[in-house]
């Protein structure tokens, strides 16, 4: 072998290795370990002149005490029958009739380790040196040019990855080797394989979770490892450690920062059809339980039926006939407010049932206080459900929305929240409180200021609380401001969400309201209609109580889908006639005309980008 042939196959017998050091392998535990094995030329084409090209072998070897890098590979040639010799080195010089300089003078074999060109032959990485581990990856490869074809960039300083791919979910933005911190959303329970690979594979690529300890081997995760993580997780991709060998400088390094955000988008959308199955089993009344609230969150969540929903109507029409008045309960106004919301969830018109008018009666402040705290903010709600103007009755004190803020803002307890006098706050009235409060938080500085103060009292009462009911009042109070409850930090203890916290209490068919208890209706509505709540957010639907859409619903299926859009066009093109109530549910754009804008509008708002 001449000079040049003898330093050549020196370097590419130094190439030849690779190693990740891990935790310790047993002999004991390496008996049942593997390590996948890859033999595959993409470089030199047959049509060019190669005995093969593509893939030769794809494998798994078990490891034993005495395995190498290079016997596992050996053994992985051997057991699929594939012929190969050593040159005079003990570096692999033909594998099944490919011979290093077949192609050229630079020309041969060269082996990556969890895709790193070694710094040591592939003799010194040894399962009882820890070099080699369950869950490697070695590829043999055939390389042109001394391996600067497969990404050994021999002087290249450059610490980045070229690509970045992951198994599960998806990234915030594309991935660019300048850019180091990404997001990543997963909207399932399963975990994640990060593959990276970097720009020059003379640098060892390492994989860590929530803490990057380049300095101690063995704290990074395995090459195929699938990684299990939750909401609030940091996963940290380092090149190029000075604390790893390596055969280039390592004056320089490169981390890379992916936040993971894993809703719970898929598993929520699961148990709101589950439970609904259940509430549509069950007969409807006027009712707090059973009734309004049932109403609500089917038609929110989309699961009402035809059948369903009119009987609740029918139910109401009698309700307010036997009742003779336009006023549900003497005394308590959150009777009328709940039953608004209810006829606005399913499209119905508030203001003519049996020729009552049900806001009348929440024009009368004094009537509306009589119920306190409750009242109050429940009138605010029902009001804003559908823009409503208060209507002007006969009473010594007209309701004016003003009025209801500032009566709100005054029984706000010292600590912050809400309840049942101003110094005992209660989470499920602080909830209901924000709620009510939020369409004005970006536009009165006192509502800003009440809720702010509220929103830090239920971030630090997430501990202590201890039912579903109130953890469903938050959800929906953040979900009215339009805060994401899985990626805003003041609401993630210890990487666990209040979707979370609200399954702690599931149940078949439903949700209990004692994590040691059985199935309760009130708990199963009101985390029903907050879930639902959560899905309209991720959708960029409107809130469980921005009631304004359900009267888009314009066939009158109570179903609000691309139908509706398409109705709306043959009314524009006079192919249909619509009644008066129609036309109302038609102008989406709220400009007085029925137009294609308004078939524009329905459609925007079917894709989430709002109206």
């Amino acid at each position: 072998m001449n000079t040049l042939k003898k330093s050549v196959s020196v370097l590419l017998a130094l190439l030849c290795v690779f190693s990740v050091i891990s935790f310790a392998v047993t002999a004991h535990a390496a008996d049942k370990q593997k390590v996948r094995v890859i033999v595959k030329n993409t470089t030199f084409s047959k049509a060019d002149g190669a005995a093969w090209d593509g893939v030769m072998l794809d494998d798994y070897v078990t490891l034993t005490q005495g395995s190498s890098m290079q016997s596992v590979v050996e053994d992985a040639l051997n057991n699929n029958d594939c012929a190969y010799t050593m040159n005079d080195w003990g570096y692999l010089s033909t594998i099944n009739g490919l011979s290093e300089y077949a192609a050229n003078g630079s020309g041969g074999w060269m082996m990556t380790l969890n895709d790193w060109f070694t710094s040591e032959a592939s003799t010194a990485y040894t399962v009882e040196n820890n070099g080699i581990k369950n869950g490697d990856e070695i590829v043999v490869m055939y390389s042109l040019y001394w391996g600067a074809d497969l990404g050994s960039a021999w002087g290249n300083t450059d610490t980045h990855l070229s690509k970045l791919s992951v198994s599960n979910g998806t990234l915030d933005s594309e991935f660019v080797p300048s850019k180091t911190s990404y997001m990543l959303t997963i909207d399932n329970d399963e975990g994640v394989k990060i593959t990276p690979e970097a720009i020059n594979k003379n640098y060892q690529v390492r994989v860590y979770k929530n803490e990057y300890q380049p300095e101690i081997n063995g704290a990074e995760l395995n090459k195929n490892a699938e990684i299990d993580v939750k909401n609030g997780d940091t996963l940290y991709i380092g090149i190029g450690s000075e604390h790893w060998p390596t055969m280039e400088t390592t004056s320089n390094k490169t981390v890379y920062e992916i936040k993971i955000h894993k809703t719970a988008l898929n598993k929520v959308e699961s148990k709101l059809e589950n439970t609904a199955e259940n509430l549509l089993s069950k007969s409807t009344s006027v009712g707090s339980i059973g009734g309004e609230w049932a109403v609500i969150g089917l038609a929110r969540a989309g699961h009402i039926t035809p059948e369903y929903a009119d009987n609740y109507y029918n139910n109401v029409i009698t309700y307010v006939k036997e009742n003779g008045s336009a006023q549900l309960h003497r005394t308590k106004s959150t009777e009328n407010s709940r039953v608004i919301l209810a006829l606005n969830s399913i499209g119905k018109d508030v203001t003519d049932v049996s020729g009552y008018n049900l806001l009348e009666p929440l024009g009368d402040f004094d009537y509306v206080k009589k119920q306190g705290l409750n009242g109050a903010m429940w009138a605010l709600i029902a009001l804003d459900s559908n823009g409503y103007e208060i209507p002007e009755v006969d009473c010594e004190n007209p309701a004016t929305r003003q009025k209801l803020i500032d009566y709100l803002i005054e029984k706000q307890t010292t600590k912050g929240g809400w309840g049942f006098n101003t110094t005992t706050p209660y989470i499920d009235y602080t909830g209901m409180a924000v709620t009510a409060l939020a369409p004005y938080y970006n536009t009165n500085d006192d509502v800003k200021t009440a809720v702010n103060t509220a929103l830090d009292l239920m971030s630090e009462s997430l501990e202590s609380v201890n039912s579903p009911e109130s953890f469903s009042q938050i959800l929906t109070a953040l979900c009215a401001l339009g805060i994401n409850p899985e990626t805003d930090a003041r609401f993630v203890k210890d990487g666990k969400t209040i979707i979370d916290r609200i399954f702690d209490y599931e149940c078949e068919n439903g949700f209990k309201h004692f994590i040691d208890g059985e199935y309760n209706q009130m708990a199963t509505e009101q985390c029903f209609y907050s879930l639902a709540d959560f899905v309209r957010l991720t959708e960029n639907k409107t809130s469980l109580y921005s009631m304004a859409d359900a009267f888009y619903d314009v066939n009158g299926d109570y179903k609000i889908d691309i139908n509706d859009a398409l109705l709306i066009q043959k009314y524009v093109a006079l192919m249909a006639d619509f009644t008066e109530a129609q036309v109302k549910n038609s102008d989406i754009n709220l400009d007085g005309f029925v137009t294609i804008g308004d078939v524009t509008s329905l459609q925007r708002y079917l894709v989430g980008l709002g109206i």
